[in-house]
């Protein structure tokens, strides 16, 4: 992160599949997801860009992310957090009861890395079918320049 030099991402040359691609490298975000410090920098860096120009109500975090979701919370607000699920044809699934904290909320996307983008435009196309106004998408790596 350019802001916060000890924020690091471990990243491993080499050949892999995804569901949607082949890549040369790998982004290992274990630590990421599971260290509070360093999921507590890694919020600040990227809600700089929400936190007062933008209206969160919650955030949708992507790739086991909820722990940078939980300290991205406004201090003066309270913030929803919550991930999707997948349904057996791997659509993007939101229960009935976490519909209420997307249905008519100002959603922010959070994820790890967006290459393709085709996963992100699957999580736009439900969180919109599940009535819920994306206000922003934050992403700790990002190759996509534009969603399709």
């Amino acid at each position: 992160a350019r802001s916060d030099k000890k924020i690091q991402l471990k990243v491993y040359a080499g050949h892999f599949a995804t569901p949607q691609s082949h890549i040369t490298h790998y982004l290992d975000l274990t630590t990421m997801r599971s260290r509070s410090s360093e999921a507590m920098r890694i919020a600040e860096a990227l809600a700089a860009n929400y936190e007062t120009s933008i209206p969160v109500d919650t955030i949708i975090c992507m790739s086991g992310l909820e722990v940078v979701g939980v300290y991205s919370m406004n201090s003066h607000q309270t913030i929803y957090i919550t991930s999707p699920e997948y349904n057996n044809s791997g659509q993007i699934i939101f229960r009935d009861n976490i519909q209420p904290m997307i249905r008519d909320k100002n959603i922010l996307i959070l994820d790890g890395s967006i290459t393709t983008g085709e996963t992100l435009s699957r999580a736009i196309e439900s969180i919109l079918y599940y009535g819920g106004a994306i206000r922003g998408i934050a992403s700790i790596f990002s190759a996509a320049t534009s969603i399709a």
